[in-house]
């Protein structure tokens, strides 16, 4: 939020009372107001794609799914019914744009807020041998919610670590991590990987995933220390998730 005032001394009121919000310093003559409102950066955002340009799509489908659970009822049934389907692959020229958009301002349901631009999701791209790097998509019958999930795995010989793992809130509850989850799994015990290793790092924003790693079968290491906290899953012991949602993998 942005708050301006011609009155320096209602300006620090507001500065004090709502320190999240803005107020820039504009002048007293008003032909500078324009050029100085534009340079305090409160109006700065990031391009938008087609995937902003689909955000109200998603969110209308979001209204009609809660009132199609409303009249089914039970949750599971209800997750059925929207027919979902996920699109997964690495990452690409073509979503590069969008994956480094995520990773810059997912903030919720991001375990560990780590920013990477797009040199960096570029290089991650390019070294299939050391790194997984998923972009997912997800559909229903109700909409196309474009690409809401970023997963980004350092693959060792014997230990895989996951480096960020980011979700679209606009998609919650519809078992979408732990259809990821399922197929990371699967992933590690086709090449016979012993440990997987994730970390949270908690902010004042990602509290939401606090439990993540615990959900989907993870035990908390005795290493954590202060703010991170690392989880192992052994690939053999692993339990799939429940998942109402199928799979399609592109640029296989």
């Amino acid at each position: 939020m942005a708050f301006a005032d011609d009155n320096p001394a209602e300006r620090e009121r507001i500065r004090q009372a709502l320190p999240l919000v803005s107020v820039p310093e504009i002048g007293e003559e008003p032909s500078y107001f324009a050029e100085r409102i534009a340079d305090s950066g409160v109006f700065e955002h990031l391009l938008l794609n087609q995937s902003d340009l689909g955000r109200a799509e998603s969110y209308r489908s979001n209204a009609l799914g809660a009132a199609m659970q409303k009249e089914i009822g039970n949750y599971a049934d209800y997750l059925q019914s929207l027919r979902m389907t996920m699109t997964i692959g690495r990452f690409d020229k073509m979503g590069r744009p969008r994956i480094a958009q995520l990773i810059a301002k997912s903030n919720q349901f991001n375990l560990t807020t780590r920013r990477y631009n797009e040199d960096d999701v570029r290089r991650f791209e390019e070294n299939a041998d050391e790194i997984l790097c998923w972009q997912a998509r997800l559909s229903d019958r109700f909409a196309a919610h474009g690409m809401i999930a970023v997963v980004i795995v350092h693959k060792g010989e014997k230990v895989w670590t996951i480096d960020v793992w980011l979700q679209s809130c606009r998609v919650l509850g519809r078992s979408v991590e732990e259809t990821l989850m399922n197929l990371l799994v699967e992933e590690a015990q086709r090449v016979g990987v012993a440990k997987i290793v994730g970390e949270y790092i908690p902010t004042s924003r990602n509290a939401m995933v606090a439990d993540f790693f615990v959900r989907m079968g993870f035990a908390k290491l005795p290493q954590s220390r202060g703010a991170r906290q690392l989880f192992v899953c052994r690939p053999a012991d692993y339990r799939p998730q429940s998942s109402a949602i199928e799979v399609q993998w592109i640029g296989e």
